[in-house]
């Protein structure tokens, strides 16, 4: 499968990257199949013939042969003949929930199977070199409230943790189950080393200087908030799989930035997590660029 490769229109079915949006083309035969998409290799169905519409349907819409009058307007001109006809409060309306996706979008986080793994080994090493942290974790699962906690969201947290190491070695398809645990363990991950940096840094900062732990604080809330209330789900873990050079790319860059965080710097266990944390992401992404 390529894009605009192929010119037997009548025998191809027109599809987009759920990832990034490229526009693809396929044989008919694969309809119903997954695939990979040749730009950011991330899993694509292939649509159904009746999903994709008729041989004619395709050809109109690309524009080619065919009554002109059967040609699919532009987006931008579309929109904007349809917004004309449209009453100020419909239009008010209209853009009021088209600014809400695009703040939900912006606000939905995307897991890959690298950035799941580096996170993993970023609480892996926070946990085994401070001993602060190993003792505030016994304190809290032996508390009152913490038995519930270990008898539920630990158990979680920790099978998510294993998971996201497991699958960057296997190839096998995640199930709902493994999704959500995984995605349970990223965000949770990113909410706390948000938080505990945040307040660290605002009790040991100048009051003008506490707008950025103040928005990590914000920015790890509401990500738990958004797993609790269901407004993200099971999907924003990729199904795209990484290989063996990824992951040993990752941890190599991952383990550099935590020694020099926390044995040349000497920066406190939050701060060195977080910034762990917040490359685990940047790291995947250059990763990708560089197997591409």
């Amino acid at each position: 499968m390529a894009p605009g490769r192929d010119g037997r229109l009548g025998s191809v079915i027109r599809l987009n990257c759920d990832n990034c949006g490229q526009m693809m083309q396929a044989r008919r035969e694969y309809a119903g199949k997954k695939c990979k998409c040749p730009n950011c290799k991330s899993i694509v169905r292939v649509p159904t013939p009746a999903a994709a519409g008729p041989p004619g349907n395709q050809r109109a819409a690309a524009g080619i042969g065919g009554d002109s009058s059967q040609k699919t307007l532009k987006p931008s001109l579309a929109k904007r003949l349809t917004d004309e006809g449209l009453e100020p409060a419909e239009r008010r309306t209209i853009g009021i929930s088209g600014l809400c996706r695009r703040i939900r979008t912006f606000l939905t986080p995307s897991y890959s199977e690298v950035s799941l793994f580096l996170m993993s080994v970023t609480t892996f090493f926070v946990f085994s070199f401070n001993p602060v942290v190993r003792q505030r974790f016994v304190d809290l699962v032996f508390s009152a409230p913490g038995i519930f906690l270990a008898g539920v969201y630990v158990i979680m947290y920790g099978c998510g943790l294993v998971l996201c190491v497991y699958h960057i070695f296997s190839s096998r398809e995640k199930s709902s189950v493994e999704k959500y645990l995984m995605l349970f363990f990223a965000v949770l991950t990113n909410g706390i080393s948000g938080i505990c940096a945040g307040v660290y840094i605002f009790r040991h900062s100048i009051l003008w200087l506490a707008v950025l732990p103040i928005w990590n604080i914000i920015s790890g809330v509401v990500l738990i908030l958004m797993l609790w209330f269901e407004a993200i789900d099971r999907e924003c873990v990729n199904d795209q799989d990484a290989t063996a050079g990824q992951a040993m790319i990752g941890f190599v860059m991952v383990l550099a930035v935590f020694l020099a965080c926390s044995s040349l710097l000497r920066l406190h266990w939050s701060i060195t997590f977080s910034i762990c944390i917040a490359y685990s992401t940047s790291f995947e992404r250059a990763i990708r660029r560089l197997f591409r």
